[in-house]
């Protein structure tokens, strides 16, 4: 992963906007990389996610934060709003601090959906020095599936209690909003949340139990005028994004499935049963009936009277 620094003419679009931009930003990114004579140069490409982020005002960009001790609640709720915004995958991008807790989930989670994913550590981009130790392999994961990091330090420039206040008021200054999922009052959660409404960006805020800690910080931005949010549809109305028709959900559905969960798709043109579904694959009827849960879970069948019914459209 080669450490370049970002030129002028692809500094990120939003975050030239705020009262105090860094002057130099550096980052890694696989798609800018082209290899000449064995060296690695940097070359903006249109359409790669550096070039997006500085040019394409259709791009809209979602700071995603939340606790390091995070809940279950806060996990869940993070898979079913990335899984709900990843029907917009070609019209967003997802920002998180490569922390531990909910910046880690959001990002694996970008992955495992193809989401764009920017990270934004709070140390420099240097292997050596990349924080958290624990994240170096999900950066080298962003790095590979085409994502960005990003950061304002020096390379070598280790994680540190000032570090971490800087960081995020590039995460809010790079964004077009910012969603709090879990967080205390004090947390640097709230900060990124601050700097947001200071940026006059959008904060959007999950409600949460008013007997857990974690969502005090939630609770306090929706007193103070955050829009608490409870779908991915939320999110996307306040970026003012248009939903899909049926048929294109249908098929950003059909394409984030697997192979084996596509091929038994492929058959539900009418309902069958899952003794015909083995038939027709060859599959084993255990891994059939496995198959048909996960997609039940998924939204995308149901089986009624010893049939599997597709809820797709796809024709």
């Amino acid at each position: 992963m080669q450490i370049k620094k970002i030129n002028e003419t692809d500094y990120p679009r939003l975050l030239g906007q705020i009262s105090d931009p860094p002057r130099t930003l550096y980052y890694i990114s696989r798609e800018n990389d082209i290899e000449i004579n064995d060296n690695l140069i940097s070359e903006s490409k249109p359409n790669s996610l550096l070039w997006r982020i500085a040019n394409d005002k259709g791009l809209k960009i979602i700071c995603i934060v939340g606790s390091r001790s995070y809940t279950e609640y806060g996990q869940l709720v993070c898979e079913k709003l990335i899984e709900g915004l990843s029907l917009y995958r070609d019209k967003i991008a997802i920002v998180s601090g490569l922390a531990i807790g909910i910046d880690s989930i959001v990002h694996r989670l970008c992955l495992r959906h193809k989401i764009p994913c920017i990270a934004i550590p709070g140390s420099g981009l240097n292997s050596d020095v990349l924080y958290p130790r624990t994240n170096v392999r999900l950066a080298e994961q962003i790095y590979e599936n085409n994502g960005i990091l990003i950061s304002e330090f020096e390379p070598e420039v280790r994680a540190n209690v000032w570090t971490f206040p800087l960081r995020n008021r590039i995460m809010a200054g790079i964004s077009d909003l910012t969603l709090v999922i879990e967080g205390k009052k004090d947390s640097g959660t709230m900060i990124t949340a601050r700097l947001a409404v200071e940026y006059n960006r959008d904060v959007l805020a999950v409600p949460g139990s008013i007997f857990n800690v974690h969502s005090e910080g939630p609770r306090e931005l929706i007193k103070q005028g955050a829009i608490p949010i409870s779908s991915a549809v939320d999110i996307t109305d306040a970026l003012g994004i248009t939903e899909y028709s049926i048929k294109e959900v249908s098929k950003s559905l059909f394409d984030s499935c697997g192979s084996e969960e596509k091929e038994i798709l492929d058959l539900l043109d009418s309902p069958i049963s899952p003794d015909e579904i083995c038939q027709r694959t060859g599959f084993n009827i255990s891994k059939v009936l496995v198959t048909i849960s996960m997609l039940e879970m998924r939204g995308l069948v149901e089986e009624r009277y010893g049939k599997v019914y597709s809820k797709l459209s796809l024709h």
